[in-house]
């Protein structure tokens, strides 16, 4: 009796602490106390650390460090300086070795080796970001890459580049970077220009040559096409930027299946999204991916993350429904059971206050040529503010909320504007006899919550009293929501009956790119790595984003 009850203590115990492991409810939970002003954590796994927000238990696993230090290491391309972005490719590409020892990241310029845990080891000035390198599937040492015609074969162990086989028979070899290795460790997939044709073709690796082909078409054909990559059982998908709205089975619309030769065999999705391939508890290919585009989502899954059957199209089960702020990176490991998601929000929303966008924000479309110009001032938000007084010059917005408004600078030299949201305009004068900095001239709220258009339109009109034309544009705030899972790395179980919370990234849309955190997990699923500006928003930090790695719970 008493050895059953401890049992029973024993089996509440590590049920408690299971549960307490991970935070997996749909809670609006806000980000970290410094999100909005941080501190850039130390490099290395001695400055390892939880997130405050969804670590949950006094010991464990989930320990995240930053691995690389972009602003502090000299690029050694000739280029002088030091770099101002380290990356991994992307979400879909491993960057981890076959065992975990090595680790790929691009360094700006060119690739370099770092090891396991992220310490640098070496350059590779010969692999460049666009040369698509691949890490075998049977040889921790060697990865496969492209460059001018030629695939080549590096190992790490000795530091030798190789060509593998010839020349490949194309005119420009293409990559999208989104492929990789197929399961089977032989294929890989690739683009390729023959005059003024586009090909899709198959690289048999133990074969070092294009085993099949399939023709795209000429110029406007290749730009329909988005990605492709080679899924377990050999499947070669390919995604199309053409929708197919009314499910008619278009080919060259949405996510096609093709087999090896590339011969088509069904239609896996009629729109394209974000994904990753992978294997189902029952070992069958399955893609994972963002239903975002599609007319046809599951019902309940808006702007879903979706398991799909590859063989069976129709056999599919909605994982997470995202708030439409968000969208999402999806990576799988080689093991069946779970994918991780990271999502990220290109409206920057901020938890409890408004999202303020600078001048120079890229969510901030400035037109007109060279009618806007820049001032660099204390008294202007960021520091800086744009002014034009050309009439063709637009300011223009798309935000996601209920609430926009306009913060300029206000003198004796400004002119009229004229403001829309939604078509619907009206007229602000930015004259005043004595300067106001950081003012809001315009305000709009009550709005329907959704996506909305909001334009500042240079005009030829001023007040009687003022001597110019200015117009300026120091920053423009709105009220895009922060939701449940905004900034998050999640891990999304395969039968969509859980969702792990394991981070916030903490990265923000100062830029267009180099911000989304890509989350990639490695094959075993123990670790995983993401790209992040960590909220530094200073004009020294415009393009800057750094790596960090998380090692995973085995649970």
């Amino acid at each position: 009796m008493a050895g059953r009850k401890l049992l029973v203590v024993c089996l509440l115990f590590l049920n408690t602490f299971l549960v307490l492991a991970y935070v997996t409810d749909s809670s609006i939970y806000p980000p970290p106390s410094d999100y909005l002003n941080p501190t850039l954590p130390g490099v290395g796994w001695p400055k390892r650390f939880r997130d405050p927000t969804f670590y949950r238990r006094k010991a464990g696993d989930e320990w995240i460090w930053r691995i690389s230090d972009a602003r502090n290491t000299p690029r050694v391309d000739g280029v002088p300086g030091n770099l101002t972005v380290i990356q991994h490719e992307y979400s879909t590409t491993n960057p981890f070795n076959l065992d975990e020892s090595l680790l790929l990241l691009i360094h700006q310029a060119y690739f370099a080796l770092h090891d396991g845990n992220g310490r640098f080891i070496r350059s590779l000035l010969q692999v460049c970001p666009t040369c698509a390198p691949r890490w075998s599937r049977t040889d921790p040492d060697v990865f496969y890459y492209v460059r001018g015609l030629q695939m080549y074969r590096y190992n790490a162990l000795t530091d030798m580049h190789e060509p593998h086989g010839g020349p490949l028979p194309y005119d420009q070899l293409i990559t999208r970077g989104e492929d990789d290795i197929c399961f089977d460790g032989d294929h890989r997939v690739g683009f390729g220009r023959r005059g003024s044709e586009y090909f899709l073709y198959v690289f048999s690796i133990s074969q070092a040559q294009v085993v099949s082909e399939l023709s795209i078409g000429g110029s406007a054909a290749f730009a329909n096409v988005d990605s492709a990559e080679i899924a377990p059982d050999d499947v070669v998908l390919v995604t199309y930027v053409a929708n197919d709205q009314f499910a008619n089975q278009l080919p060259a619309h949405g996510i096609w299946a093709y087999n090896l030769n590339l011969q088509p065999l069904q239609q896996v999705s009629t729109a394209g999204g974000h994904h990753d391939v992978g294997r189902d508890a029952d070992g069958a290919p399955i893609l994972v991916m963002s239903n975002a585009a599609s007319y046809h989502a599951l019902p309940g899954c808006a702007n879903g993350i979706e398991r799909v059957s590859i063989h069976s199209p129709a056999n599919r089960t909605c994982l997470l429904s995202l708030n439409w702020t968000l969208a999402a990176n999806v990576s799988l490991p080689d093991q069946p059971g779970w994918a991780f998601v990271s999502t990220y929000a290109p409206g920057d929303p901020i938890h409890g206050g408004l999202s303020r966008k600078e001048e120079s924000s890229p969510w901030v479309r400035s037109t007109g040529g060279a009618g806007w110009l820049v001032e660099t001032n204390s008294v202007h938000s960021g520091g800086k503010a744009m002014w034009s007084d050309n009439d063709a010059s637009q300011a223009a917005l798309v935000f996601y909320g209920t609430k926009v408004q306009w913060i300029a600078y206000k003198d004796a030299s400004s002119g009229i504007a004229q403001v829309s949201v939604d078509g619907e305009t009206s007229e602000v004068d930015l004259y005043s006899p004595s300067p106001q900095t950081q003012t809001v001239v315009y305000s709009r709220d009550g709005l329907p919550l959704g996506f909305h258009l909001f334009t500042i339109d240079v005009t030829a009109s001023k007040n009687p009293e003022s001597s110019g034309y200015k117009i300026w544009v120091d920053a423009i705030e709105d009220d895009t929501p922060w939701s449940a899972y905004s900034s998050e790395i999640l891990q999304v179980r395969l039968d969509g009956g859980e969702v792990r919370r394991i981070a916030h990234h903490r990265s923000r849309s100062f830029n267009q790119y180099n911000y989304t955190p890509r989350a990639s997990v490695s094959r075993s699923g123990l670790r995983l790595v993401f790209g992040t500006n960590w909220g530094l928003p200073s004009e020294a930090y415009t393009e800057y984003a750094d790596v960090y790695m998380i090692r995973l719970s085995r649970r």
